[in-house]
């Protein structure tokens, strides 16, 4: 039996997003997104998940374009045992292309993700990431990404006989090439 079947699940997503342009490079958007979860196994971490978020899609420039979006997501549970989540979330992205060769990404979010630790029911995370993309020949690009975030668990953990709300600071590094 593989470690990882109790994440199997299915999960069920309606979701739409509207645009409205009202300047000649700026939208408004309106973003909708319902899931249900359903374990495969016993559990008590079936449940639905809402989100309603509103934003802002603008090219700054011709080389820049950017889309900041914020709202509110709800994580239900089936079970009682369980801690619902409601809350804010948000997300940033700016995109620059330097050159037709040469750009850059820049993104931050706060989301909601559920957790493999005993214990706590979902955990946020508030992270901020960074990619620079060098296009070498016309279908292979070099690539260098990092990422840096805090993770912050919503029940206390306890190991041996301390008892404590687990926060987690995450950093990513990464080098590549695309084809």
């Amino acid at each position: 039996s593989d470690i990882s079947n109790f994440r199997d699940r299915k999960e069920d997503t309606a979701s739409g997003t509207l645009f409205y342009r009202f300047l000649p490079k700026t939208s408004f958007l309106l973003e909708y997104d319902f899931t249900r979860v359903k374990y495969d196994h016993e559990t008590d971490l079936d449940g639905d998940v809402t989100a309603i978020l509103g934003g802002i899609k603008w090219e700054v420039t011709e080389k820049m374009t950017g889309t900041i979006k914020a709202g509110y997501l709800k994580k239900d549970f089936e079970s009682s045992v369980r801690n619902n989540f409601d809350g804010v979330i948000f997300s940033l992205a700016i995109d620059h292309q330097f050159t037709e060769f040469t750009s850059i990404r820049l993104m931050g979010e706060r989301r909601i993700n559920e957790t493999n630790i005993v214990g706590p029911d979902y955990s946020t995370i508030t992270e901020g990431y960074g990619e620079f993309t060098q296009r070498l020949t016309s279908k292979i690009s070099a690539v260098i990404n990092g990422s840096y975030g805090v993770e912050k668990y919503n029940k206390a953990i306890t190991v041996g006989t301390v008892t404590d709300i687990r926060e987690d600071r995450v950093w990513n590094a990464g080098a590549g090439l695309r084809y």
